[in-house]
């Protein structure tokens, strides 16, 4: 499709985010520019920082025990995966002791079976005296009545 209408949308999309890109980069730089007199160390701890989501970090390091007892740190996401993994899902026993040649019965259903919901009733009639209570309590409460 080559359209006028869609070249000026995608030239427009183009430079919205090449102004993006832009806005981003000069207000970094003005941050740096400003920081300067706090010193690199700010800007350092600021830029290497763990991501968050404004608390604590989304999955921190796990301390995982291995085969040997000794404790080990997990940082990488492959590696958490799995300890996560083996944490929640154990692995299946050696001897699962079911019978493979086991029958299970049929389904035992009478022969004149109701389904449940025919038993329901749909409509309620109305609970005797629930008028006197509404928004405003008992109607003998009424600021009109004291």
């Amino acid at each position: 499709m080559d359209s006028p209408l869609l070249k000026q949308h995608q030239q427009t999309r183009n430079k919205f985010g090449e102004e993006i890109w832009k806005a981003r980069s000069d207000h970094w730089e003005e941050w740096v520019e400003s920081t300067k007199a706090m010193g690199l160390y700010f800007i350092n701890k600021f830029v290497t920082v763990a991501p968050s989501d404004g608390d604590s970090t989304r999955v921190p390091t796990l301390k995982v025990k291995q085969d040997n007892g000794s404790p080990i740190k997990i940082a990488d996401n492959k590696g958490m995966s799995k300890a996560l993994y083996d944490a929640f899902f154990y692995p299946p026993p050696e001897e699962n002791n079911i019978n493979p040649g086991f029958v299970y019965p049929s389904r035992i259903l009478p022969g004149n079976f109701t389904p449940w919901w025919q038993y329901q009733k749909f409509s309620m009639p109305p609970v005797s005296g629930s008028h006197q209570f509404n928004a405003r309590g008992r109607e003998s409460e009424s600021p009109r009545d004291r």
